[in-house]
């Protein structure tokens, strides 16, 4: 009874590795991959710094590095140049007496009554747990104002993606999900 039971364990897991090939050959094709990368990141760094065209590069990057350095110093003196200049005091003229022609007296008009309108009161914001402001005004009147929170209640948030655009995804998932499933027992 017993030998019976072991020849029938190893026929069914026999079975079960003629369901694993196609997964062992994606495994080698991984591994295969993986190492071929490695090869080539060790043929990379076995070459060296790049020979003798990356020093003729760094040659030019420093030469070009020093003329921008020699043109931001002049700039510089000649800005510190400008601003001296600029603060340098400039002769003033001295006054001279002018004689200006005296205008005949005129009538200068009497003040008026005019009437004063009072000016109106700042509006003051009055917060309610509605997410709303009432501003209320010299008149009397409410403005209702909305303010930003947290969690109202039965409004979704205009940023980041939509409702019908994560109802897709999640159904475009699921259907991976399934699909996936379905190769996998196959």
């Amino acid at each position: 009874m017993t030998d019976e039971f072991i020849l029938e364990e190893a026929e069914a897991e026999m079975e079960e590795s003629a369901n694993n090939r196609p997964f062992v050959y994606a495994v080698g094709a991984l591994l295969a991959v993986l190492f071929l990368s490695i090869a080539c990141i060790v043929v990379f760094l076995m070459r060296g710094n790049g020979g003798e065209d990356q020093s003729s590069q760094i040659a030019a990057i420093e030469a070009t590095n020093a003329a921008i350095a020699v043109t931001n110093a002049a700039v510089t003196k000649t800005i510190e140049a400008m601003e001296t200049e600029a603060a340098r005091p400039t002769e003033t003229p001295e006054n001279t007496p002018t004689t200006a022609p005296t205008e005949a007296a005129t009538d200068v008009p009497k003040p008026t009554d005019t009437p004063v309108v009072p000016q109106a009161e700042e509006e003051t914001a009055t917060p309610s747990l509605l997410g709303t402001s009432s501003f209320v005004g010299a008149g009397g009147d409410m403005t209702p104002t909305p303010i930003a929170s947290l969690g109202s209640e039965g409004a979704l948030p205009q940023t980041g993606i939509g409702t019908w655009t994560a109802t897709i995804a999640a159904l475009l998932l699921i259907a991976i999900l399934f699909g996936a499933r379905r190769l996998r027992s196959s």
